[in-house]
Formats: structure tokens, sequence, C-alpha cells
């Protein structure tokens, strides 16, 4: 599978503006919502430069998530790698 900068996947989805926070946004938003797989999917389109810049945006970044949440997106994210 290809992989993308997540600013270049902001813009491919419209994502107002385009860049790697509102995409970041954008995943997070598919959990809260219960869309895992697309959450997964959108996750696995990105680099691995940005997944790494993602997982810290999920640590330190978004304090406004509860832990419970950040632990079931990252869980689903790594059981989707197994």
């Amino acid at each position: 599978m290809k992989t993308y900068p997540a600013n270049v996947l902001a813009e491919q989805y419209e994502l107002e503006p385009a860049t790697k926070e509102s995409f970041f946004e954008y995943i997070i938003d598919s959990n809260v919502n219960g869309q895992n797989s697309q959450m997964t999917k959108l996750f696995n389109q990105m680099d691995l430069n940005d997944k790494s810049m993602f997982i810290d945006y999920l640590r330190f970044g978004s304090e406004w998530l509860s832990d419970d949440v950040k632990v079931d997106i990252l869980s689903t994210l790594l059981i989707s790698k197994l």
C-alpha cells in the first residue's frame, strides 16, 4: 500500500485546514464515532513518520481525550496489525 504525508491526505479528504493536525483529528473522530475500520484505514494511509507523529499527538497533544479513549485508539490500531 502506498502511503502519504498526513497533510497530503488532509487535502485529499478536503479537510479544512489541510494540515497534519486536521488529519490526526479526523482519525480520532473516526474512533469516537465508532468507525474503527475507517480509523485503521486512515492510519494505514499515512507514511511512517506521520504515524509516529500521530502517536505523539495522541499522547501529548490531545488533552481533551480521556486516557480510555487514547488506549482504545492505540489498541485498535495495534490489533489491526496482528
